[in-house]
C-alpha cells in the first residue's frame, strides 16, 4: 500500500525573523511531508531573501503580486495547489517540534471516519517560551477535556464546543483531509479573522474528530497583529457571531443547549465590549447588539441586563466611581 502524501501550506506574509525556524521545523519532521509550499502575500520585508536561501527540492513558492490582505484567500490557494491527501497549514511564524505529523497523520490513516487531527500548542510570547496552551484557553469549557487524548463524533464536537469556541485555535496544530476542503467548498474567505472556525465546523460535520494533548505546536502571540486589533475594534466580534449563526442555521440543536450557546455568546460579546483595553466603537456596539438579536430574538432580556451594566459603569466614571462590579446575571 502507498504512502499517504502530505503537503504543507505555509501562508507568509513579512515574517522574514521567523521564516527560517518555520520551515526547518518542517524539514525536521519524522514523518516527512512530501511537498513544502510557500506562499507569500506580497511580503514588504526580506521573506523572499530567506525563502531563497533554503535548499530543499520539496519546497515550491508561489509569491503573489499585491497583497490580498486576507488570510483564507492565501490558504485556498495553497491547499489548490497542493497535490497531497493530507494538509497542514503550518503558520509561517510558529514552529513544531519533530513529532507533530507523525503523531497526527496515523490516525487519519488508520480510521478514514476522521476529518482533522489537531493537538495542544503552547503559547509564544515576546519570544518567550510560556506555560500557557491551547488546553488552558478550552478549559473555560471544560477543565479536563483537552488534557488527554480523545476521538470525537464530528458532529457532537461541534455541538458541545465548537459552536461556541474555537477550540482549534491554532491552524499549526492541525492536520486534515484535502477531500473534504472541496466538500465544504473551501476556507470561508469572507470572514477575515474566524475563517478558519467556521472550516474546522464544517469538515466537522462531515467526519470525526482526533486530538493529543502533546503541546507539539508553538503558537506566536503579537500584541500589534492583525488580529488583536479587531479584538479591540469588534471586528472579530462580529466575525464570531456570523460563525455562531452559521452554525445554528446549519445544525440542529435541542432547545436547551441552542439557548445556552447564544447565551454564552451574548455574555462573550458585552464583556469583550467592556474590557478597558478594547476599542469598541458605540456604533460597532449597536452592530454587535443587532447581530445577537439575530441569532436570537428571546436574548433581548439578557441584552438589556448587560446594557444596564453598561450604562452603570459609564455614569459611575462620570461621578468619578471605580471598581464597581458586573452584576449578576
Amino acid at each position: 500500500m502507498p504512502r499517504p502524501s502530505i503537503s504543507v501550506v505555509v501562508p507568509n506574509y513579512n515574517h522574514a525573523p521567523y521564516l527560517a525556524q518555520r520551515i526547518r521545523s518542517i524539514q525536521e519532521q519524522t514523518w516527512p511531508p512530501d511537498e513544502i509550499l510557500v506562499l507569500d502575500d506580497a511580503s514588504t520585508d526580506n521573506s523572499l531573501g530567506v525563502i531563497a536561501a533554503i535548499r530543499d527540492p520539496r519546497l515550491r513558492l508561489i509569491p503573489s503580486e499585491r497583497n490580498s490582505g486576507n488570510p483564507f484567500l492565501q490558504w485556498n490557494k495553497g491547499i489548490r495547489a497542493a497535490i497531497s491527501q493530507f494538509i497542514w497549514i503550518a503558520e509561517s511564524d510558529d514552529w513544531a517540534d519533530s513529532g507533530l505529523l507523525s503523531t497526527l497523520v496515523p490516525p487519519l490513516i488508520d480510521d478514514p471516519s476522521l476529518a482533522v487531527s489537531g493537538c495542544n500548542s503552547v503559547i509564544v510570547r515576546g519570544g518567550q517560551v510560556t506555560t500557557e496552551t491551547t488546553a488552558d484557553w478550552n478549559a473555560i469549557l471544560d477543565a479536563e477535556r483537552w488534557t488527554s487524548e480523545y476521538r470525537a463524533v464530528g458532529s457532537e464536537e461541534v455541538k458541545s464546543y465548537l459552536a461556541r469556541e474555537n477550540t482549534l485555535p491554532n491552524a499549526s496544530g492541525v492536520v486534515f483531509r484535502k477531500s473534504l476542503w472541496s466538500q465544504v467548498g473551501g476556507v470561508p474567505e469572507h470572514l477575515r479573522y474566524a475563517g478558519d472556525w467556521l472550516f474546522w465546523s464544517r469538515l466537522l460535520l462531515l467526519g470525526n474528530l482526533y486530538y493529543s494533548p502533546a503541546p507539539l505546536n508553538h503558537f506566536r502571540r503579537h500584541p500589534e497583529s492583525t488580529t488583536a486589533g479587531a479584538v479591540r475594534s469588534g471586528r472579530l466580534l462580529m466575525d464570531r457571531l456570523e460563525v455562531v449563526r452559521s452554525l445554528l442555521s446549519a445544525v440542529s440543536f435541542p432547545r436547551e443547549q441552542r439557548r445556552g450557546i447564544v447565551q454564552h455568546h451574548v455574555d462573550h460579546v458585552f464583556w469583550a465590549c467592556l474590557n478597558p483595553l478594547n476599542r469598541t466603537s458605540g456604533r460597532m456596539g449597536i452592530r454587535l447588539t443587532c447581530a445577537l438579536l439575530r441569532l436570537d430574538p428571546r436574548s433581548v432580556v439578557r441584552i438589556v441586563r448587560h446594557l444596564v451594566v453598561i450604562g452603570g459603569r459609564s455614569v459611575g466614571r462620570r461621578m468619578g466611581v471605580t471598581g464597581s462590579r458586573p452584576m449578576a446575571l
